[in-house]
């Protein structure tokens, strides 16, 4: 998404794992909003309340959303679903994700 900009439009991003690989996901995004890239995308992204990842994807959050602001192209939602594992959370990703990045299949 951030390294081939043109690549897809719509994008599920389920408890994503920022601090993989030393952070290579979380140093991509913050060089993007730097650059201030755009990209035409819409963007689903969410984690299990109970999961360690939350915490980490709302940074990313943050960082896109002031991205956001700046573009009119890239619209981002994200959801932290309570009570949820890591994988307990698929189910859910998957359903709100479609409806969310393809709202006429709702």
């Amino acid at each position: 998404m951030f390294t081939k900009t043109d690549t897809f439009k719509h994008y599920l991003i389920g408890s994503p794992s920022i601090e993989w690989d030393n952070s290579v996901i979380l140093n991509s995004a913050k060089e993007f909003a730097a650059n201030k890239a755009d990209i035409s995308a819409k963007v689903f992204m969410s984690a299990g309340g109970v999961s360690d990842v939350a915490a980490s994807m709302l940074i990313l959050d943050n960082l896109l959303q002031d991205k956001d602001k700046q573009s009119r192209t890239l619209k981002i939602t994200t959801h932290v679903f309570d009570g949820e594992t890591h994988p307990s959370v698929l189910p859910a990703h998957i359903s709100r994700g479609l409806r969310t990045v393809y709202p006429y299949y709702g």
